[in-house]
C-alpha cells in the first residue's frame, strides 16, 4: 500500500529518540537532570543486586550504556505480551534485570528508554506518551503519529516491510 502524507504512522522504536528529546528538554527547562543516578531522581526504584546503581543516570539509559541486562520480564511484557496491570506492577520487575553480561558498554534494548520514560513521568506528574503528544507531535506537528496503538485504526495503519529474493513484503 501506498504512503501518503495522510497515512497514519505507530512511532514504536522511534519512542526511544522522542523519550531522549523530551528527557533533554526537561533538563534545558531545570526539571531533571541527566547526570544525577536514578535511584536519586526516583528512590523507589530497585534494581538487581549485581546493578551498580550509582552509575545509572538518565544518559546511561538513553544511550544503551547503563549496564543493565535488556532481556527480562520489562522487556518482554512491554514489548512483547503487555502483562501487567499498572507501572508500579512493571517496575517491581526491575529487581529481576541483573548486571549486563558486557559491564556498561553499548547494548541496544527497551530497558533503560522504557525506564527513562518512567522516571521522567515520575518527575513531571505527565505520561510519557502524553509528554510525546505534547512536546513533538503537536509542536511540529506531527497529525498521524501515535504512540499508543489504541489510537490508530489497524486497517489504515503504515505496515512495516521486509526485502526479500522476490521484493517487498508486508
Amino acid at each position: 500500500t501506498a504512503i501518503t502524507a495522510d497515512t497514519p504512522f505507530y512511532i514504536a522504536s522511534t519512542t526511544k529518540a522522542f523519550t531522549g528529546h523530551i528527557a533533554a528538554q526537561l533538563a534545558h527547562d531545570g526539571i531533571v537532570s541527566l547526570t544525577t543516578p536514578v535511584t536519586e531522581l526516583m528512590p523507589e526504584l530497585r534494581f538487581h543486586p549485581s546493578i551498580k546503581t550509582e552509575s545509572i543516570t538518565l544518559t546511561s539509559l538513553l544511550n544503551h550504556t547503563h549496564g543493565i541486562d535488556g532481556n527480562g520480564p520489562i522487556t518482554y511484557r512491554t514489548a512483547y505480551t503487555a502483562e501487567y496491570a499498572n507501572k508500579k506492577q512493571l517496575l517491581d520487575l526491575l529487581a529481576q534485570h541483573p548486571a549486563a553480561r558486557n559491564g556498561s558498554a553499548f547494548e541496544y534494548s527497551n530497558i533503560g528508554p522504557i525506564l527513562a520514560a518512567y522516571i521522567l513521568e515520575h518527575k513531571t506528574g505527565k505520561a510519557w506518551q502524553d509528554m510525546i503528544d505534547q512536546m513533538i507531535f503537536q509542536a511540529i506537528p506531527m497529525r498521524h503519529s501515535a504512540n499508543r496503538l489504541s489510537q490508530l485504526s489497524e486497517l489504515d495503519i503504515a505496515q512495516g516491510h521486509e526485502i526479500g529474493s522476490d521484493g517487498f513484503y508486508p
